[in-house]
């Protein structure tokens, strides 16, 4: 607590703190920022705001998370970039779910369709066009080997679209002089 009445933050004349959870252990998390706008930037997190790249990808993690990234501006503008970034790749993973879908019930050659131009480079869709071909002639998505050859186009898709924003956000916050403390725990076993 010292280093908050301290003045650490320069121009503040005390920081807002608030208790946080991160990968299921307690973290604090504190800035020249009020709690409100703190609460925001953690909602951002990757921790929290991530979708699960289960497989199948349920399309609702995804517009849930999207949800949040549009909705949460009370983060500050330091966070702008991070927010664009990750709408961009939450949304090209949504057009993937959705093609997949219809590839699932209307047996077509649909899968790359709309997608060639959330793809970030030449290359990326060439790869992307040829291992989508493969599992469009597969048939059955659902299981066994379908399955299998449609999750790692899903993977191969993540590599070519907009790059995961991690990095971004932990550069913007740092940049905010916002930070999260943590001290990490094991569990079980020593």
């Amino acid at each position: 607590m010292a280093l908050l009445a301290t003045g650490a933050f320069p121009g503040v004349a005390r920081a807002a703190e608030m208790k946080v959870t991160l990968f299921g252990q307690p973290c604090t998390l504190k800035g020249p920022v009020d709690e409100k706008s703190l609460r925001a930037i953690h909602s951002l997190s990757p921790e929290q705001v991530f979708p699960p790249l289960d497989f199948p990808p349920k399309a609702e993690d995804f517009k849930h998370a999207l949800e949040i990234v549009k909705t949460t501006t009370t983060a500050g503008a330091g966070l702008d970039r991070y927010r664009e970034r990750l709408t961009k790749r939450i949304e090209a993973q949504l057009a993937f779910i959705d093609a997949l879908e219809s590839l699932k019930r209307e047996r077509k050659n649909t899968l790359l369709r709309g997608l060639e131009r959330r793809i970030v480079s030449p290359t990326k869709l060439k790869e992307f066009a040829a291992q989508s071909r493969k599992v469009e002639a597969m048939g059955d998505l659902g299981t066994g080997r379908g399955k299998e050859a449609a999750e790692q186009l899903f993977q191969a898709y993540n590599d070519a679209i907009e790059a995961d924003p991690e990095e971004e956000f932990h550069a913007a916050i740092h940049r905010m002089n916002v930070q999260y403390t943590c001290t990490f725990e094991e569990s079980g076993e020593t």
